[in-house]
């Protein structure tokens, strides 16, 4: 008896898969919004509203897609190839931020007086830590990045926190798939006290 169709096509995808062959749907048009909205802020939640989901929470499902999941890879690789992003410029910044101290920027005259020091005069490996400069009633407010979430994406990176196998056990860690966690909310940091709220909109003079 001769196979239908639909026959065989199971049977070629069972053949390919026996391989290691996988085939990826295409993309409708609303799964490729979605994966433009994505990369916006990494929020599948919000992107699968904006997308046109009448159900914003379908976009956790959305990103465990082969297909979906598989371009939002290469959307991701285009984009870092195209800016010239790589883990190691990604860590160097990450680095700026977690090492950084108070007299990097100030430092204290003997009468115990604040004296800013001029940007001129600030290191270039320095400064990616400064989130922002303004003028408040008592002068100067410089304003440094999160320095335990830096050091908090460092070390999960590193694997310096891991309980078992070392550094070892992280030689698969990304980077770029760690702060996509963190931006996402998968790493809770709302019990630690150090951390402040970002900064209100308007606030700063330089960023």
């Amino acid at each position: 008896m001769p196979l239908s169709f639909v026959s065989l096509n199971r049977l070629f995808r069972a053949v390919l898969s026996c391989f290691g062959v996988v085939s990826v749907a295409k993309l409708t048009d609303k799964q490729k919004r979605f994966v433009a909205e994505y990369l916006v802020d990494l929020n599948a939640t919000a992107a699968a509203k904006r997308a046109g989901y009448k159900d914003p929470n379908i976009g956790r499902q959305l990103i465990t897609k082969n297909n979906v999941s598989a371009e939002i890879a290469k959307r991701r690789d285009e984009l870092q190839s195209k800016l010239e992003i790589t883990q190691e410029t990604v860590l160097q910044e990450l680095a700026a931020i977690a090492f950084a101290n108070g007299t990097d920027f100030v430092t204290v005259t003997g009468a115990g007086l604040l004296d800013v020091k001029p940007t001129s005069q600030v290191s270039k490996e320095k400064l990616p830590a400064i989130a922002g400069i303004k003028y408040s009633q008592t002068g100067i407010e410089i304003k440094l990045h999160d320095k335990v979430r830096a050091l908090e994406l460092l070390g999960k990176h590193l694997g310096v926190f891991a309980t078992g196998g070392g550094a070892a056990a992280q030689e698969g860690n990304n980077i770029f798939e760690v702060i996509d966690q963190s931006t996402r909310e998968e790493i809770d940091t709302n019990g630690i006290s150090e951390i402040e709220p970002p900064a209100e909109p308007g606030d700063d003079v330089v960023e």
